[in-house]
């Protein structure tokens, strides 16, 4: 997929001045070895790799070449997503013309091309209650919180101002960066770009979902053989830190006190895949 991602990115981006940095998170599966020589076999000079010896996470990733990033605007792209068309260039000139749009969230889609809700509002405590619960999975359209929450009512074909974007690929001002600073490192994967997103709103930016420009995101591949209790604790350290940072201390105490609940839900999950049974959607 990481392959896949640099060729859309070399043949839709071509007549755009642009650098490409991959970090590499220790990988283990020949990744390294594969993209320099498809590198080599592409003479893509615009192409630079950073190897990580160790998993340093998603924030502290992104934030290496970030520092390296001399364009007036930085893509977060996953590597399992994929540019599967023009429109880069109308995107750039949105962004020029809007000095207040600081983020830019584009359509994603789906591997098979539908839909993938990317925008949510930011996360309040009685709908993370209900998501520690996962009564989500089960009628997300039936409670109000949860339904406001994963944005259920927007259709995701219009421009317009939304509280966050989905981390996947975020299109930033680098002036952005320069005012509110870096990823938050303290979040390892999973809410460090809401948190960039509320600190720039806090800053004046605007984070806007923008739909005639496309990506396919192969959702979820870059933590497709974590387990499921590993992928859960490390969702809750990230929700707790977002309300220890942002909310008041007595709502982070009780997100704190679901946890047992919270965990043994998801180890009856694992085993007997009740999201499955009763379809999670995987937009959700």
């Amino acid at each position: 997929m990481t392959l896949t991602c640099l060729r859309s990115i070399f043949t839709y981006l071509e007549k755009n001045t642009f650098d490409v940095f991959l970090v590499d998170n220790n990988s283990a599966d020949g990744t390294v070895a594969a993209v320099k020589k498809l590198k080599k076999e592409n003479d893509w000079k615009k192409l630079e790799i950073i190897v990580n010896k160790e998993n340093l996470g998603f924030a502290k990733a992104n934030n290496q070449a970030i520092k390296l990033a001399k364009g007036e605007c930085v893509l977060l792209l996953n590597s399992d997503a994929e540019f599967v068309g023009d429109g880069i260039e109308k995107v750039l000139e949105f962004m020029k013309q809007n000095s207040d749009c600081g983020i830019l969230g584009p359509k994603l889609l789906n591997s098979d091309g539908t839909l993938q809700k990317s925008c949510r509002r930011f996360p309040k405590l009685l709908d993370q209650i209900f998501v520690q619960l996962k009564f989500y999975n089960l009628f997300p359209e039936r409670i109000d919180s949860v339904r406001e929450y994963f944005m259920l009512d927007f259709r995701h074909d219009e421009i317009k101002e939304v509280d966050q974007i989905m981390g996947a690929a975020m299109l930033i001002k680098k002036e952005v960066f320069d005012k509110i600073g870096l990823l938050d490192e303290n979040f390892w994967a999973v809410f460090e770009e809401v948190d960039f997103c509320l600190r720039a709103k806090k800053a004046g930016f605007k984070t806007v979902f923008y739909p005639d420009f496309e990506i396919v995101h192969h959702k979820e591949q870059s933590f497709k053989q974590v387990r499921s209790m590993r992928k859960q604790i490390n969702f809750n350290k990230s929700l707790y830190y977002y309300f220890f940072k942002h909310k008041p201390l007595w709502q982070l105490f009780i997100l704190w006190l679901l946890q047992p609940i919270n965990l043994i839900l998801t180890w009856f999950d694992s085993i007997l895949k009740i999201r499955k049974i009763f379809g999670k959607s995987k937009d959700l």
